[in-house]
């Protein structure tokens, strides 16, 4: 390899860590929300066109002092959400006395 192809291979593995773990928080925070069961069902329903959007718009692929969303990270998360057992709705979140 030359010293480019290490750069460019350093960098790309940087992206690739940064991206697995946005995610990784992405599902974290996804799963710990309050309305997480309603907002599971409702990316459950999204076409696959349309669940990156969904997940930035939801912010969980948003962090501090950041102004813009992980985009790249949005599609594992979704995927991810998608392979787990839904969460159980939050009776709390739920009930208004």
């Amino acid at each position: 390899h030359t010293a480019g192809g290490a750069d460019a291979m350093a960098r790309q593995a940087a992206r690739d860590a940064r991206i697995k773990l946005a995610s990784a928080v992405c599902v974290d925070r996804f799963m710990k929300a309050p309305d997480a069961a309603q907002q599971y069902a409702a990316l459950k329903k999204t076409s696959a066109y349309s669940r990156e959007r969904f997940i930035e718009k939801g912010g969980w692929v948003s962090f501090a002092n950041m102004e813009v969303p992980i985009y790249d990270a949005a599609e594992p998360c979704a995927n991810a959400l998608l392979q787990m057992k839904p969460p159980k709705p939050d009776k709390s979140a739920s009930s208004v006395s």
